[in-house]
C-alpha cells in the first residue's frame, strides 16, 4: 500500500502575493499571532494579510503531501500553515514563531515605517491595496511586541477619532492611527502608578483609561481615550436630552407618577 510522505519537502509558492488579500482565514490565526508576540488581538487582525502578502514575496515554501498542507515561513520568525485544494486559494489555519518580534536575533535595528500612504486592512475584509501602497506591518509588529501596555481596539477608535479626528478606521488609516497612538502610549505609561484603574491625560490633553493588566498579558490595558476635559465626547445633538411627545402621559409638572 502506498502511503504519502509525511515529511515536509521544499516547494514552490502555490499563489501569488495577491492571494494574501482573498484567502480565507480562521479566526484562530489571530490570538495565535497576538500570543506569539504579546500582542492586542485588534493589531493582530490587522496584521495577518499584509505579512503573508509581504512573505508570498520574501519568504519560502513547505508541503506536507500527507496533509496536504504549505507552510508559508521567513526563517525562525513566522510561519503561517495554509490549507489548498485545488484551484481555491485554500485557507490560513495557523501561525508560528519561535520568539517574540522584539526579542529578533535576525532583524536587531527598528524596522522603518515605509513611506506614503500605508495600507493594513482587517483579516476579516478581502480588500487588495491601492498601488505603490507601504506595507507596514514590520513596524507595527515591532511596535507592539515593544509596547508597555495593550491598546485595546476601542480605546484606538477612540483616540482615532479624538486625536487624528478619524471618524472610523479602515485599511487606509489603521496602521498611522495606531502608530500615532503608540508613540503617546509610552507617555502615558511612565505617568502610571502600577495598580489599579487611572486616567492619564497626554501631551496633547486626551484622557486615557489604563487597567491592570489582563489574564493573557503582563502589560497594563489601554480600555478607553476621553477628550480633553471640558469638551463634550461626541456631538452637542447626541448631549440633549429629549422626549418624545407620547411620553408626557404619566407626568405632572415634568414628575413622573409612580405605577
Amino acid at each position: 500500500m502506498f502511503h504519502k510522505p509525511d515529511f515536509w519537502m521544499d516547494s514552490a509558492a502555490p499563489v501569488g502575493p495577491e492571494a494574501a488579500y482573498v484567502v480565507e482565514v480562521s479566526l484562530k490565526v489571530v490570538p495565535m499571532l497576538a500570543d506569539c508576540h504579546d500582542i492586542q488581538l485588534g493589531l493582530a487582525s490587522h496584521l495577518i494579510r499584509p505579512m503573508v502578502a509581504d512573505l508570498i514575496s520574501t519568504g519560502s515554501w513547505r508541503y506536507q503531501m500527507s496533509r496536504q498542507q504549505y507552510r508559508l515561513i521567513e526563517g525562525d520568525c513566522h510561519a503561517f500553515v495554509w490549507l489548498r485544494h485545488g484551484s481555491s486559494e485554500g485557507q490560513i489555519i495557523a501561525y508560528y514563531a519561535r520568539h517574540p518580534d522584539n526579542e529578533c536575533p535576525v532583524r536587531e535595528t527598528e524596522p522603518a515605517v515605509p513611506p506614503g500612504d500605508l495600507w493594513m486592512p482587517h483579516y476579516a475584509e478581502t480588500v487588495p491595496p491601492p498601488r505603490a501602497s507601504g506595507n507596514p506591518w514590520r513596524a507595527a509588529l515591532r511596535t507592539g511586541a515593544e509596547l508597555p501596555v495593550t491598546i485595546l481596539k476601542p480605546a484606538l477608535q477612540y483616540y482615532a477619532q479624538y486625536g487624528p479626528r478619524t471618524e472610523m478606521l479602515g485599511p487606509g488609516n489603521f496602521a498611522t492611527a495606531y502608530l500615532e497612538m503608540a508613540r503617546e502610549a509610552i507617555h502615558v505609561h511612565r505617568q502610571w502608578h502600577g495598580k489599579g484603574d487611572a486616567y492619564i491625560t497626554d501631551s496633547t490633553g486626551l484622557i486615557w483609561r489604563l487597567v491592570p493588566p489582563g489574564p493573557h498579558s503582563s502589560k497594563p490595558q489601554v480600555t478607553a481615550v476621553l477628550p480633553p476635559r471640558g469638551k463634550p465626547a461626541d456631538k452637542p445633538t447626541d448631549q440633549r436630552a429629549s422626549r418624545r411627545p407620547d411620553s408626557a402621559a404619566g407626568y405632572k409638572g415634568g414628575i413622573r407618577r409612580a405605577t
